[in-house]
């Protein structure tokens, strides 16, 4: 009997399948040349017989699923392809398969869906010369990592002159309650950019967390500015009785198989705050068009250098939106009081720019994060410090600074 893994959108053709399978065989061959150790070959192996499976061939399936059962012992997809390569049979496979499935009958919905989801793979890879909407530049990071969650899939971007190259990528669960976090507790994964902060090893940690964790900084200014609450929201790995988990399944963490953890790890640089873009939805564009995206914005950053050097009070708050700056409808008047005062008191400012990092900023419309160190010199006073602001576009289309602050 054939099986069909069916959801809305999802790969149900071995034609399909295959196409995914041979596609994950050649990324496997091609990152292992540049990376610590090989790509895990689960992903590929499951397409396998899946593909199988979807052509019928049973006895291929029935034989590419005990091997895989037998290498992957902790995998609770493996025994559903197992059950699904062994329908109708009298095996004694086919017995432990029906009994799993008989046990984690409420699950194997979610289980299907996690097979779904990495056969689609394929599908929602960027096309040659495309590259993600929202790393508009790597700045100085070597290394950016994009949670698409819509798709369970994590990305990892090298920095190649400039460049942001793929060179990994992971399917992941987020949480239970999908994606856009709000509250504490609504089981959510954050919408947003955020830095990894540290590590923390597996011996310090239960079970749960598998090979060890990477917090990021949720809630970031952005988030604390919008309401939003929570804490403790990581990248980590998975308890030692499971090999993945399924799609929809944290408290609100993104979560990957401990193998791929540990492959992940090597991209991570904790001391240097490797960026995360979680993003619910990933936008693929040209690289003329993020150039393009890129030069739009920077002549507004330019305006706003050039409003600082002019010493011109009105010219400099006409680069803010003082309805929404910091948050609030009264911070603005504070803000630019101060700013009053320093450039009446100087003969002349100087500024130097250097950009460290520009984000689309998932989950808002028209709205940037840069992160830059600026080097600021007047006749009075000298300070090089490294910086965030976001932007959103006003009414009319323009650039405005909603949050400036130390980074």
């Amino acid at each position: 009997m054939e099986k069909t893994y069916r959801v809305t959108g999802a790969i149900a053709t071995a034609k399909k399948l295959l196409a995914a399978l041979v596609f994950h065989l050649a990324l496997i061959a091609a990152v292992s040349y540049s990376a610590e150790r090989a790509p895990d070959p689960y992903e590929a192996r499951v397409l396998a017989v899946m593909s199988a499976i979807q052509s019928t061939d049973l006895e291929r399936a029935r034989e590419l699923s005990a091997a895989f059962i037998h290498d992957y012992p902790t995998s609770r997809i493996g025994a559903v392809l197992l059950g699904d390569a062994y329908t109708g049979s009298s095996s004694p496979l086919a017995e432990v398969a029906a009994r799993f499935n008989a046990e984690n009958s409420e699950q194997i919905q979610d289980f299907r869906q996690e097979l779904v989801t990495r056969a689609r793979a394929v599908e929602i890879m960027p096309k040659a010369g495309q590259t993600p909407a929202a790393i508009v530049d790597m700045g100085d990071a070597s290394y950016v990592m994009l949670g698409d969650m819509e798709n369970s899939r994590l990305y990892v971007y090298q920095n190649v002159g400039g460049t942001p190259e793929l060179v990994a990528h992971y399917y992941m669960a987020i949480g239970s309650s999908g994606a856009g976090k709000q509250v504490e507790g609504d089981l959510r994964t954050p919408i947003g950019v955020y830095q990894i902060t540290h590590f923390i090893a597996d011996k310090e940690l239960p079970d749960l967390y598998g090979s060890g964790a990477f917090p990021v900084d949720y809630p970031n200014v952005f988030d604390k500015g919008l309401k939003r609450t929570g804490y403790g929201i990581w990248l980590h790995g998975t308890p030692s009785d499971r090999y993945s988990r399924v799609p929809y399944a944290s408290e609100g963490c993104f979560v990957v198989s401990n193998r791929d953890f540990e492959d992940i790890a090597q991209y991570i640089e904790p001391d240097a705050h490797t960026p995360v873009v979680l993003s619910d939805h990933v936008e693929w564009v040209s690289r003329p068009d993020l150039t393009a995206s890129k030069d739009s914005f920077m002549e507004a950053l330019k305006a706003w250098e050039l409003a600082w050097e002019s010493l011109n009070v009105e010219r400099y708050a006409q680069q803010y939106n003082a309805n929404k700056f910091k948050f609030s409808s009264t911070a603005f008047s504070q803000w630019i009081a101060g700013r009053g005062r320093v450039m009446r008191s100087a003969e002349f400012i100087r500024l130097d720019v250097s950009v460290k990092g520009l984000y689309a900023y998932p989950g808002e419309e028209d709205t940037m994060l840069v992160v830059f160190e600026q080097v600021f010199e007047s006749d009075t006073y000298q300070d090089v410090s490294q910086k965030q602001m976001y932007w959103q576009r006003d009414t009319t289309g323009q650039w405005r600074v909603i949050y400036e602050g130390d980074v």
